[in-house]
Parts: C-alpha cells; sequence; structure tokens
C-alpha cells in the first residue's frame, strides 16, 4: 500500500510539472470567485443539471462504446447485404459517441446564453442523443433478429 501511494504521489509531482505556478494561481483565484456564486440557489440548480447531463452523457457514452464494439463483431459474423446494415449502425454509434464526448466537453452551448439557458440547451441535446441512441439500439436489434431469420 505504502509503495502505491509514493507511485500515485511521484504521478501527481509529474503532472504538477506541466502546470506552471501562474496556471495554478490562476485557476485557484477563478475557484475563489466562484465559490459566492454557489450560494445563490439558482447557480447551485445550474450546477446541479450540468452534475446530472455529465452523468448521463456518461452513461449513453459507455452504452454506445459497448454497442459500437458489438456492431463490429456482428459485422464480422454477418450475411453479406447485412453488413451494411451492421455498418450504418456502428457509423450512427460512433456519431453518438462524438454527441456525447461534446456534452461532456462543453461548458457552455453559447457565450450569449444566460447559465439557465445553457443549462437547458445541454439537457435538450443530452435528450435527443439519448432518444438517437435508443432508436438506433432497436435497428441494430431488428438487424440481429433479421440475421438470424437469415441463417
Amino acid at each position: 500500500m505504502k509503495y502505491l501511494d509514493a507511485m500515485i504521489s511521484r504521478f501527481d509531482a509529474l503532472t504538477l510539472r506541466f502546470s506552471s505556478d501562474q496556471d495554478l494561481k490562476q485557476r485557484e483565484e477563478e475557484f475563489r470567485n466562484e465559490i459566492p456564486l454557489y450560494a445563490n440557489a439558482a447557480n447551485r440548480l445550474v450546477n446541479e443539471a450540468y452534475d446530472s447531463v455529465d452523468t448521463k452523457a456518461t452513461a449513453i457514452l459507455q452504452h454506445v462504446s459497448i454497442m459500437i464494439a458489438v456492431s463490429g463483431l456482428l459485422y464480422s459474423q454477418a450475411a453479406s447485404f447485412l453488413r451494411f446494415f451492421f455498418v450504418g449502425e456502428m457509423l450512427l454509434y460512433i456519431i453518438l459517441a462524438l454527441y456525447c464526448l461534446r456534452l461532456l466537453m462543453m461548458q457552455h452551448v453559447s457565450p450569449a446564453y444566460s447559465d439557465v439557458q445553457n443549462a437547458v440547451c445541454k439537457e435538450a441535446v443530452l435528450d435527443l442523443t439519448a432518444k438517437l441512441t435508443f432508436l438506433v439500439s432497436v435497428a441494430l436489434v431488428l438487424t440481429v433478429v433479421a440475421e438470424v431469420l437469415v441463417k
């Protein structure tokens, strides 16, 4: 256990070498400026909405990643004419993965929007991504059923 703690400490020290003292001080100042905002109920709700979107986008991304692997495996086993369906579904899953990654990376949808509008927009994009993921998953199931019926 001590060895693991020492390794983690060394890793942290190496990682911090890539950040300058000025960068760390700037981040600390930004953090200190944000502390009073958390006392505001509206800001707290916006932050909770962002956390919720991040959690759900992570879950969708995990599902999509698994389905990309499944689609690839099914593609290798599929009858020749059904391969096009598996490739199409795999491409749709890749696009959905990009949407999830964008949700996780995006702080604000638009700098012109208020914090509440940005949170609402992120939730709308997440909702659309979840619905599209469901539809593509249903399409994949139907393609698998077709594959079984063909064989």
